[in-house]
């Protein structure tokens, strides 16, 4: 089956970090760079959790400077906020996707949802207080603008730091399927279609979120061009490139013909995977660039594993030229 972006499920992760209608981050791609972006996503996410803590224990500390009172409801999460966004970033510095996400939903989530409320139950409780004068109302709304203006500029530093890590995975997965299709072209096959496959995933998915980092001013409009664009098949409400799929069926379509000269192939065998080849790429067809759906993946993948053990089983045993 052809590898979701890994980003699917950072995505999650940072969809649950930021809170009070902030946009989830960007997705990021999958293949052989899952590692890398594995730690590129987590300490992206991480970050994301710091931008939180940050703007929340700024509201906090600014209400509780200009009344006090409120220091015994809101004090403790001054120090609890903090404290779990360190040791986000520590369990993303250990690449540590499972245990990261339990925390965020058993801890970090939580204690910033208590938070929230807490800071909600603080301002209903001084709203008809006569000590609480027009002065240090302006104070506490000049603050909160202040805080969200930083929290806007850390939510944009942080988009961008999942663009980048996306784009460099994306550029690292091209390079890699451009040596593929060197080897082929080494063999003396033509690799007209592979290299065009390729030149149309930069084009299309890989320079769009160069411009869109270019262009930001603001992590809201960042985050969903980030989202809009995935090589394989991790953008719900963008558009998919299914270059893994692409880039196999044509693959398979040129060695089918070239060992159609080197092992000698009848023109049934030939036929046989071929039309498997034509079934995956009708599938892949009807998919366009959604999101696979119902059983499209399976039908895609299926068809094209089917086609290449065609073609494997028809290489002659002594691994000549000839049946």
């Amino acid at each position: 089956m052809e590898l979701n972006d890994l980003g699917t499920a950072i995505a999650g992760i940072i969809g649950a970090l930021l809170l009070l209608g902030m946009l989830p981050a960007a997705a990021l791609a999958a293949g052989n760079q899952t590692g890398n972006m594995t730690g590129a996503g987590l300490a992206s996410a991480a970050a994301a959790a710091e931008c939180r803590s940050a703007f929340t224990v700024g509201v906090i500390n600014s209400l509780t400077t200009a009344v006090p009172e409120t220091a015994a409801t809101l004090g403790q999460y001054a120090t609890t906020l903090p404290a779990d966004a360190a040791q986000l970033q520590t369990l993303a510095a250990n690449k540590d996707v499972e245990g990261y996400k339990s925390y965020v939903q058993g801890t970090f989530n939580p204690d910033m949802q208590a938070a929230h409320q807490a800071i909600v139950t603080a301002r209903q409780s001084y709203r008809g207080d006569k000590n609480v004068t027009k002065g240090i109302r302006d104070t506490l709304k000049n603050d909160y603008q202040n805080l969200q203006q930083q929290f806007q500029a850390c939510h944009l530093d942080t988009v961008k730091q999942f663009d980048d890590a996306k784009v460099q995975a994306y550029n690292a997965e091209l390079d890699q399927y451009q040596a593929r299709a060197d080897q082929l072209k080494a063999k003396g096959i033509d690799t007209t279609t592979l290299d065009q496959i390729i030149t149309d995933a930069r084009t299309n998915y890989v320079t769009p979120l160069q411009q869109a980092e270019a262009n930001a001013t603001d992590g809201q409009n960042l985050s969903r061009a980030v989202r809009a664009y995935c090589l394989f098949n991790g953008c719900k409400d963008g558009q998919n490139d299914h270059l893994a799929a692409k880039f196999e069926i044509q693959r398979l379509a040129l060695l089918d013909g070239y060992f159609q000269g080197v092992w000698n192939l009848t023109a049934d065998q030939v036929s046989a995977v071929q039309a498997k080849l034509s079934a995956a790429s009708s599938t892949l067809s009807a998919a366009g660039t959604a999101v696979y759906q119902g059983t499209q993946s399976s039908d895609v993948w299926d068809n094209i594993k089917a086609a290449a053990q065609t073609l494997r089983s028809y290489q002659p045993k002594n691994g000549g030229g000839s049946r």
